[in-house]
């Protein structure tokens, strides 16, 4: 069910994003945490999103280890 929304989600940002801002298009669906959409906004206010997206990457990694 996650993956489906998931999916779902990813799909129409896709289509969502011509018109919007990523943080926009994300915060429409609750599959997203609050700090992720937080933290992409950041990263489009500072034109930094490749550095918050790494360290995105890096804190789930870090905590799908730690569940593992």
């Amino acid at each position: 069910m996650w993956l489906y929304s998931l999916e779902t989600a990813l799909t129409k940002i896709q289509e969502d994003i011509r018109g919007q801002t990523l943080n926009e298009a994300m915060t429409k669906f609750a599959v997203f945490e609050s700090r992720l959409a937080a933290l992409v906004k950041v990263g489009e206010d500072t034109n930094n999103l490749d550095a918050v997206f790494k360290r995105l990457s890096d804190q789930y990694n870090e905590e799908s280890d730690l569940h593992a």
